[in-house]
């Protein structure tokens, strides 16, 4: 694969692998925003190769029309298979947020409490973390 992806300025873009992240500081962009750019390239493709009616444009050589059709598909099939990880991911990062911000509301003894019990919790799961 990869290392490097070209972007439209000609400019080289680091590519990450996995998911992208879509914002400078490596967190991950918000869903909407993903799904959005992505039809968004599948909707610039299909304006570029197709008629109105969803006919190849004449000009589209054969090969290049199939190949697009066959990414465009891909790609809204790999949003449609990525969104529910996506989303996990997200809620994921909210909760642990929460926990965070309610354990440095607690006192040094309820942190104790509460940090005693999850290791407690987490030794019955057969880990360790």
């Amino acid at each position: 694969m990869q290392d490097h992806l070209a972007n439209s300025s000609g400019q080289q873009a680091e590519h990450t692998g996995g998911l992208p992240t879509g914002q400078p500081s490596g967190q991950p962009a918000d869903i909407d925003s993903l799904i959005s750019s992505a039809m968004g390239l599948a909707n610039a493709m299909q304006a570029k190769l197709l008629n109105p009616d969803g006919s190849m444009k004449k000009e589209v050589p054969l090969r290049e029309g199939k190949e697009a059709v066959a990414s465009i598909s891909t790609l809204l099939s790999m949003i449609l298979r990525n969104k529910q990880v996506l989303e996990k991911r997200q809620y994921q990062q909210a909760f642990d947020a929460a926990v965070l911000e309610v354990l440095e509301e607690m006192d040094e003894e309820q942190n104790t409490r509460f940090f005693d019990r999850l290791q407690e919790k987490i030794s019955h799961l057969g880990g360790t973390f």
